[in-house]
Parts: C-alpha cells; structure tokens; sequence
C-alpha cells in the first residue's frame, strides 16, 4: 500500500504465530550493525530474541528535514490497530472518503469518523517548506535588489564624475560608439571579476544552507545561478545604455561648465 520494497528475505505471513518473534529492518538498520548476511540474524530487545526475516529497501519514514534512523518491524497483535490505510485510485478519493465515512457510521454510529487524506497528513511539513521557500525568494529580491541600486548608483556617480571629459570628447568629433566604448569597458572587467569571484562563493553558500536546513536536499543544478548571472548582467546593460543616451544627449557646452 505505501510502495515499500523487500530488498531481500520475506515479509510477514497474515496470523502467523511463528511471525510474533521475527522483524523485518531497512537498510540503514543492517548497514549501522554491519551486517553482511541480516537475514536470519538474532538480537535481543528487552531480553526477547527476535529474527531478521526481511530488509527493506531505504524509504523516509520523516519529512526530509530529518534523517533517516534505523527502522524496525514487528506484526502487532490485531487488537493493536489503530489506523486503516488505502491506496485509492486516482480521481476516486472523493467518493471513496464519502464511502468510508458512511460505512462507519452505519457500523459505530457513536465514534466520530476520524478519517485524512495523505495530503493533509503532511500539510506542516508542505506549510514549512513553503515558508522556507517565501523566505529565500525574498531574500533573493533584496539581494538583486540592493545589487542594482548599488550598481545604479556607481555607474551614474562615474559618469558623472567624467561629464567634463565626455563633453571634451564631443567637441573634438567622438560619436556614440566612442563614448558607449569609453564608458563600457571599465564595467566590462569589474563584472567578470565580481562574477568570478561571487559566482563560485554564492553557489557554495546556498548549497550550504540547504544542507543546514534540509538533511536530504534536492540536487543543487546551476540554472539558479545562470538566472541571477543573467539578470544582474541585463541590470548592468540597462544602467549603463542609459548613462551612455544620457551623455550623448546632454550639450557639451554645458559639460564644459562642470569643474
């Protein structure tokens, strides 16, 4: 019902006596104790020994903020059921909910049915990764945008700095091929080297702090950095075309002016 699978060895047998005194453990379980051969290997828990019949395969018993711990299976006596699972098919789980819950209350009319969808199961750890993911979106919008204004702001003081020189170089004939070359190439080695050196280092850190807040986190691709590379590129060329529109624009004359 929940898709687990025998790695090796057997699995219980339904009102089975001589099951009462055997397990069936995961993988992390014979991989901790450095078994070569768990089937059939015995141990004692509060002085009963028990009977590795079966391995399962590795499977998250947790949300993926925990980690997996070593599992251990025992067939409970029937009067210990406490909770009934099904496996229903898609786009029946409405009218197959409806069922249940009228079934039951034709058999225990006086016990509230207490019946959940797997979904709403795991709604807090859904709930918390999405929060956790609001939270690096925005932290991810004020970095990009604390770069940008950063980058507005250097860019504009520069060329502001220069609009003497930019309006010398006017009068003595330079076009706006000139002037886009003049201003651009400066940013041209800034950015490779802001990347060089901010592109391996943001990757490390955020592969960081998904290990710190996940213990089994998806593979980390580059298509995040990529995205941020480019658009913090895109912010550059925007900024600089209009500090360049803005210089060939302006009057000379007036540039002249500027001590």
């Amino acid at each position: 019902t929940m898709g687990l699978r025998l790695k090796e060895g057997r699995n219980f047998k339904n009102h089975s006596e001589n099951d009462k005194r055997v397990v069936v453990v995961n993988e992390l379980f014979v991989k901790n104790l450095n078994l070569s051969e768990p089937v059939r290997e015995q141990f004692e828990i509060d002085s009963v020994k028990y009977e590795v019949i079966g391995v399962l395969q590795e499977f998250h018993t947790r949300n993926f903020f925990n980690e997996l711990r070593p599992t251990i299976f025992i067939l409970s006596e029937e009067k210990d059921y406490a909770y009934l699972s099904l496996r229903v098919r898609k786009g029946a789980e409405k009218d197959t909910y409806s069922a249940l819950q009228e079934q039951w209350t034709k058999l225990y009319p006086e016990i509230p049915f207490q019946g959940e969808h797997q979904k709403d199961v795991w709604a807090n750890y859904f709930h918390s990764v999405d929060r956790s993911e609001r939270f690096s979106d925005v932290l991810a919008f004020i970095s990009v945008l604390l770069a940008s204004l950063g980058l507005y702001g250097l860019v504009t003081l520069n060329v502001s700095g220069r609009l003497r020189e930019f309006s010398i170089r006017k009068t003595l004939g330079a076009g706006i091929q000139h002037i886009a070359s003049t201003i651009t190439k400066q940013y041209v080695w800034m950015i490779a080297t802001s990347l060089m050196i901010g592109v391996p280092v943001s990757y490390l850190f955020t592969k960081a702090y998904l290990n710190m807040l996940f213990a089994y986190p998806m593979q980390m691709g580059y298509s995040g950095i990529i995205i941020s590379v480019t658009m913090l590129i895109v912010v550059l060329l925007m900024v600089v075309s209009s500090q360049i529109i803005k210089v060939v624009r302006s009057n000379p004359i007036n540039g002249l002016k500027v001590e």
